[in-house]
């Protein structure tokens, strides 16, 4: 069809070795060196974390702690995020070098950008600079976060019609004061996470997507909207 595939950088980890913040989170609590995490002088409480021994002489950890621990940084703002993390870290005595590029995907480079960019093949969108959840961390940084973000594409690869992605994406991610600004910073339109399918006089500052993480018919299925009819058919039985 010619339409080429969009990818949402989260600009400030473009040539970098850094990970995303969740997955740096993981990272930390697998490689843990105790087998219990006391935040209570955080306001978190005590995560007993269970762990699986692997072939590798690491360990994984229980998603459900970590989504536990991911929780409760998700809407601090990067300074505190980055300030617990260091607790986190010391608790636990991992390191900064011992989970440098853990299991992680490679970031991409500006280099590399500019190389698809000009292929058109895929096409780049802004996704915030750290991967803040807008609706939650203050007013002034949400405002950074996302006019930094679409400045920097048009810094480094000269681009105009910018389109946004909401990190997380969910309804609780964003709000009419954060639709504001990714207008007021020139996007040309945001998606969301919300499934389904966007219509001609939608917003398209809220546009919906489809999930892809999905086998072949199942995406065929999505496509053709009967997933999201599904979906709604769940929903409605469950209540």
């Amino acid at each position: 069809m010619g339409i080429p595939a969009t990818i949402f950088l989260t600009t400030g980890y473009i040539d970098t070795v850094k990970s995303l913040w969740p997955q740096e989170i993981y990272d930390i609590l697998t490689m843990a060196r105790g087998k219990t995490l006391d935040l209570r002088d955080q306001g978190l409480g005590i995560v007993a974390l269970s762990f699986s021994s692997k072939s590798s002489g690491l360990f994984s950890v229980c998603c459900r702690e970590v989504d536990q621990v991911r929780a409760f940084l998700k809407g601090l703002s990067l300074s505190e995020k980055e300030r617990l993390m260091g607790i986190i870290r010391a608790k636990l005595g991992v390191s900064s070098s011992e989970t440098a590029g853990h299991e992680g995907p490679a970031m991409l480079s500006w280099q590399q950008v500019s190389a698809m960019h000009r292929e058109g093949l895929v096409g780049f969108g802004a996704h915030t600079v750290s991967h803040a959840a807008l609706a939650s961390v203050p007013l002034d940084e949400a405002n950074q976060e996302i006019s930094d973000s679409i400045q920097t594409l048009r810094d480094r690869l000269g681009m105009r019609n910018i389109s946004f992605a909401y990190p997380y994406g969910g309804l609780s991610d964003f709000n009419q004061q954060i639709i504001a600004m990714v207008k007021n910073a020139g996007a040309s339109c945001a998606v969301t996470t919300i499934d389904g399918f966007s219509r001609v006089n939608d917003d398209v500052f809220q546009l919906k997507r489809i999930a892809c993480n999905l086998s072949r018919p199942a995406f065929g299925l999505a496509l053709s909207g009967g997933l999201s009819l599904l979906r709604r058919c769940k929903q409605i039985f469950q209540r």
